[in-house]
């Protein structure tokens, strides 16, 4: 009663339901009043309870973040534009968000300041990957592993590309876990298995492009698995800008620089 304004309810239970089916449950039965982290899938079975599923946007970007600090054809820009233009975001997005989120495009979602709109996602075109990838040398293709948490719909988009990825020669292979391991995966206590993991660019608490870039997905980063040094004096000098109008430009270049160099595979903006 001492806040800065009045409480809307007088008493808040927060209960840890790991898995969905039984959060489900809780609100088609009365026991929960509000659940997080419910897929598209369920949007009937919350509905014939008497809820209302609502798809509310998180300043992030859902993605596959590529090591591009260990040997192999994911260091080649041409391979990561590939893998960019193989996968139908549009088509997976209608099918497992009921089109209520869009492609990513950049590190950073709508909301967020310093989101580029003149930058567009990669098109699906199996073609032009088929191209890049025989260009780069690997006109059969070739196999990666990828570690990612695989829960929810984030389980389903990773199935998805992988089935995009082999219509272009690329074997992609899915190895769940823990997000315990990808922490420690993170934060160099165990090495990567794989040449790619699940991951997002975030932009909270600060909602700016360069929070993730900062933090995490660049050079700065101890224990980074994307160094990108041709872009690191255009992040500095941004980071030192007091003009908000020079460094809104040199934010524009970054977030052109991770797009063209296809930073990761970039799926789509996250929504819970």
């Amino acid at each position: 009663n001492n806040g800065w304004r009045s409480p809307k309810v007088n008493r808040l239970e927060i209960i840890e339901l790991p898995e969905t089916a039984t959060r489900v449950a809780g609100v088609q039965s009365g026991q929960i009043d509000i659940a997080l982290r419910i897929s598209p899938d369920d949007k009937r079975a919350i509905e014939s309870g008497g809820g209302t599923l609502l798809a509310v946007p998180v300043p992030s970007v859902t993605i596959m973040a590529i090591i591009t600090t260990k040997e192999g054809p994911l260091q080649d820009v041409r391979v990561r534009r590939a893998l960019n233009y193989a996968v139908d975001k549009e088509a997976y997005i209608d099918a497992l968000f009921l089109g209520q989120t869009i492609p990513a495009s950049q590190p950073a979602d709508q909301a967020t300041n310093g989101y580029q709109p003149s930058i567009k996602p990669y098109p699906y075109n199996p073609e032009k990957a088929k191209q890049l990838l025989t260009e780069a040398g690997y006109p059969d293709g070739f196999k990666f592993i990828v570690e990612f948490v695989g829960t929810g719909a984030t389980a389903d988009i990773y199935q998805y590309a992988a089935q995009n990825l082999a219509q272009i020669g690329v074997t992609m292979e899915l190895r769940t876990m823990p997000i315990s391991d990808l922490i420690g995966k993170i934060f160099k206590r165990t090495p990567w298995e794989g040449s790619a993991f699940g991951m997002d660019y975030g932009s909270g608490p600060s909602i700016d492009a360069l929070r993730s870039l900062n933090s995490l997905h660049s050079c700065r980063f101890f224990n980074a698995w994307y160094c990108d040094e041709e872009i690191m004096p255009t992040i500095e000098a941004a980071n030192l800008e007091f003009d908000l109008d020079k460094r809104a430009e040199l934010v524009a270049q970054v977030m052109q620089r991770y797009h063209d160099q296809a930073s990761a595979l970039y799926f789509n903006e996250t929504i819970d």
